[in-house]
């Protein structure tokens, strides 16, 4: 009979077969770990996980730039709201503008018309903020009574501004 160690060769495959019999029925110890099928499938589960975190990441992101510039046109407007809500600080008719380095990519429309009623003195305002394909508009009242022997043009448009620069036209 062969020896190992010192040992009938039947000792030792009798104590290896009871060690796997006492594994709790795992695999031999040649065929622990993955196989290729096993990999593959945990790389592809992961590959689509990362793709649609990245998707997730780049949605969320545009979102809050759209975001933004929305909050952004928002405080232009409002700025240009309070700019010409002085009824001697307007020119009837349609004005633009851009701001600048401050904000580029942004531009204001600013129009000023009669009011329907016909009510002398009263007109409404309309402020555009564009950016993009994209618009943000606020209409407002102005009442701009004749004073002093009348400040309205013959033809019934409002007032001329005395200021230039505060309504630029492109």
């Amino acid at each position: 009979m062969f020896k190992h160690n010192d040992q009938p060769l039947a000792a030792v495959s009798g104590r290896r077969s009871r060690r796997i019999a006492t594994d709790g029925g795992q695999r031999p110890p040649l065929q622990r770990g993955f196989t290729l099928l096993e990999v593959m499938l945990a790389v592809a589960i992961a590959a689509v996980a990362l793709f649609g975190i990245t998707m997730a990441v780049g949605r969320c992101t545009d979102a809050a730039r759209a975001v933004s510039s929305h909050t952004a046109a928002y405080d232009m407007l409002d700025d240009k709201m309070r700019e010409f809500a002085n009824p001697t600080n307007y020119v009837a008719g349609v004005s633009t503008g851009d701001f600048g380095d401050v904000n580029p990519g942004f531009e204001w429309r600013r129009e000023v018309e009669p009011d329907e009623s016909r009510l002398a003195g009263l007109y409404r305002q309309t402020i555009t903020i564009l950016w993009g394909n994209r618009e943000l508009s606020a209409a407002s009242m102005l009442y701009a009574p004749e004073v002093g022997g009348g400040t309205s043009g013959s033809d019934g448009s409002a007032p001329r501004s005395s200021n230039p620069a505060s309504s630029s036209s492109r």
